[in-house]
């Protein structure tokens, strides 16, 4: 049995925190002895309850913290990029080996010449690498010069079970977000950022004569709400950063991803275990995920009339699509089978 630490940037509810607390909520289930540990705390609503190590990614304090806290363990795993700065430096010459888990998409995040050269300094620390789908991990080989060797798939995954839908729990959700009877609803996931370009979908709204609900906070919120008064005006509700985002899948006919970058959207797998498909732009690992016309429905980025154009195609045919998603889904995106490969990782790298 591997004794592992796993290291996420805030107790934020993101993607890569919600993963790895389900991910060492599934290691205890078989066992195995794991803990999870935040940089630094969050200011977002419904933070995660987990161990804070200090109140910077790059205090000083942080990382004493969380060197200490490496001494106690077979193998750290870093998830995401503010971890691999962190991790890098706090663990030179300890003795502890770590694993970098890589969340997004090298070809957006390390854009410029300077970053690129930092994440390549960076990246000769970890002891393997991890990407979510193969593209990405052929990028990292190629754009830093990685042994390939050293770098593994294993895919982003969600716990079995937990997102279908009791008897009449879509029609009582509707009448509390107050959705007309007989009117289309998307839904929305995710942080409020630039990035995520959930303009594109305030506008499918307005056309599509569909509700949105929105979960999800951050610094463009403000603005978006301004949008969506405008153009969709009481039909965009935002409801914040929720405990519970299943209820956003359940109330849905659609789930929407207008993103300009992605790694591999959790939301995506969730929604698609709860029966609803995605209308997403083919960016990170989505043209992977997702079957155009068949499980899903892909725009290219910035495109907002074809954004529009296929959230009408998917609300024609929602509920079959969302039934061929759930099944291909299954499949391939279970913590189950996704455990068991981060069980793997983490033994080789501690042997």
């Amino acid at each position: 049995m591997v004794k592992s630490l796993h290291v996420v940037t805030s107790p934020a509810r993101r993607g890569a925190e919600t993963f790895a607390i389900e991910l060492v909520a599934a290691l205890h289930d078989r066992g195995d002895d794991a803990d999870i540990a935040a940089l630094h705390p969050t200011p977002s609503q419904n933070p995660y309850a987990m161990r804070v190590l200090g109140t910077g990614r790059r205090a000083p304090a942080t990382l004493r913290a969380l060197r200490q806290a490496a001494q106690d363990v077979d193998v750290v795993v870093a998830h995401g990029s503010s971890t691999l700065e962190a991790c890098s430096v706090a663990l030179a010459g300890s003795g502890t080996p770590f694993v970098y888990r890589f969340i997004g998409d090298p070809s957006y995040w390390t854009a410029s010449w300077h970053k690129q050269q930092l994440v390549r300094l960076l990246l000769r620390r970890p002891a393997r690498y991890v990407a979510l789908w193969q593209g990405a991990g052929t990028q990292l080989a190629e754009r830093y010069g990685l042994p390939s060797g050293r770098i593994g798939v294993i895919p982003n995954g969600v716990p079995e079970g937990r997102f279908s839908a009791v008897d009449g729990q879509r029609e009582r959700l509707r009448v509390r977000f107050d959705i007309p009877p007989g009117r289309p609803c998307l839904g929305f996931v995710g942080a409020l950022a630039p990035e995520k370009n959930l303009d594109v979908a305030i506008v499918a709204a307005a056309r599509s004569d569909a509700h949105l609900l929105v979960a999800g906070d951050g610094p463009e919120r403000t603005r978006l709400e301004t949008l969506a008064a405008r153009l969709a005006p009481g039909r965009v509700a935002f409801l914040g950063t929720l405990g519970d985002p299943r209820e956003v899948y359940w109330a849905s006919d659609v789930l929407v991803l207008p993103s300009r970058s992605e790694g591999m959207p959790a939301v995506v797998i969730e929604a698609a275990l709860a029966g609803v498909a995605t209308v997403a732009t083919r960016v990170g690992a989505l043209p992977d995920m997702i079957v155009d016309g068949e499980t899903g429905f892909l725009v290219e980025p910035d495109r907002t009339d074809a954004f529009v154009a296929r959230v009408s195609d998917a609300l024609s045919g929602a509920v079959d699509a969302g039934r061929r998603a759930q099944a291909a889904f299954e499949r391939r995106y279970t913590m189950g089978t996704v455990c068991e490969l981060w069980r793997a990782t983490m033994l080789m790298t501690a042997s």
